[in-house]
């Protein structure tokens, strides 16, 4: 039964652990189970939310990466890191629970795949380098186009020196 808990567990990340017992004892307390998955290092995390990519996107990703890699301190100084942020007054904060252990919290099957939607209330864009930050750039448009992402940046990105 414990083992059948554990590899159910991790087939069925999203089940509820009510629905977990039912399906894999019946007859057995929910508290028992839950002792059971905490003795194996494994409790119910919230999903961790990442960009949905695809296997293209993680080749590249991992080729820039491996391309990098040996960059020391100086070398990241003269990069600039920039970003955008959304904030949305109607966003659900609930998440998704799944069952995992510590390490397994980037796992394809603990993480919950979001994608970009409507209901932008404010964006922001700011940027980093080295030791400094950039300017916090609010951007009021309902939709950023090129014209506009361009416009930030002329507005926003600094001189490095």
């Amino acid at each position: 039964m414990r083992r059948r808990v554990v590899r159910v567990s991790k087939k069925a990340r999203r089940l509820p652990l009510c629905k977990l017992t039912n399906k894999v004892a019946p007859n057995t307390s929910v508290r028992t189970i839950k002792r059971v998955l905490t003795e194996e290092d494994i409790r119910k995390w919230r999903a961790k939310k990442r960009a949905l990519l695809t296997e293209d996107h993680v080749a590249q990703r991992l080729a820039w990466a491996k391309e990098h890699k040996n960059w020391n301190e100086a070398d990241w100084e003269g990069v600039i890191f920039s970003d955008e942020c959304s904030v949305e007054k109607s966003r659900d904060p609930r998440g998704i629970w799944v069952f995992r252990t510590p390490p397994q919290k980037y796992h394809i099957y603990c993480i919950h795949g979001v994608t970009k939607g409507p209901g932008v209330k404010l964006m922001v864009w700011g940027c980093i380098w080295g030791r400094n930050k950039g300017p916090l750039i609010p951007i009021f448009e309902k939709s950023v186009n090129r014209r506009v992402y361009i416009g930030v940046l002329e507005d926003g990105l600094v001189d490095i020196q």
